[in-house]
């Protein structure tokens, strides 16, 4: 891909099924080596793009009225930023946003990031929602600039779940500082806390990663029998 200083108007395209390779070799050098490598899941990436194509994969999201989306900006011929949507009944959800080092700063995630808003007018859905480290200083300020509202984080993640996931009282329920929560802690609760559309783009490990970044302060929840 060749650099640039200067973006001519990015064209705003769906991404073509043969240039799944091109989306996944964007992610791994938007991600690689960056506070977001966490998110770098090629292979579930190339899975997820496999899968949607086939036809058995088409009728059952159809059915139950979901959909993921890939677009991409394209500047003087290249993929320089992507997007990934999934898109269900009452949510439009966005899996990855990112764009290419020599492309960054050109307001190319921020076009991305307004189709999202577009797509979810057009399917008459109100929500448009997103996960991001609170860490990346960029990409917060990207997302509250465009309206964005932080509705939770790591650390409450773990005792709201266990509480609202149970019919105990406070009185039963003891809480402990730990040092790490282990992936086992947590994926039993995942089912009931998000949708299997959001598990199944990035993958449970994956996910429950996201949500207890390292230097996230950690308590966990358990009710007495």
């Amino acid at each position: 891909m060749k650099s640039t200083d200067k973006t001519s108007t990015p064209g705003i395209r769906e991404l073509r099924s043969e240039e799944s390779d091109e989306f996944v070799a964007l992610m791994e050098l938007a991600f690689k080596n960056s506070i977001e490598e966490d998110r770098l899941n090629s292979d579930e990436i190339r899975k997820l793009m496999k899968k949607i194509r086939t036809p058995v994969y088409k009728i059952i999201t159809r059915a139950i009225g979901m959909r993921i989306e890939f677009y991409v900006a394209e500047v003087e011929d290249n993929i320089a930023s992507g997007i990934l949507l999934n898109i269900e009944k009452d949510e439009v959800y966005v899996g990855d946003l990112m764009t290419h080092p020599n492309y960054r700063r050109q307001g190319l995630a921020r076009e991305l990031l307004q189709l999202s808003f577009r797509r979810a007018r057009e399917l008459g859905v109100k929500k448009v929602s997103l996960g991001a480290r609170a860490d990346n200083v960029d990409a917060v300020g990207l997302y509250t600039s465009e309206g964005f509202e932080t509705t939770y984080h790591s650390g409450r993640f773990a005792l709201d779940s266990v509480i609202e996931g149970t019919t105990g009282t406070s009185s039963d329920l003891t809480i402990q500082e730990v040092s790490k929560i282990s992936f086992q802690d947590i994926d039993a609760m995942l089912d009931d806390c998000f949708p299997a559309s959001h598990l199944e783009v990035q993958g449970r490990e994956k996910f429950v990663k996201d949500y207890f970044p390292s230097r996230a302060m950690r308590f966990k929840g358990e009710f007495r029998p």
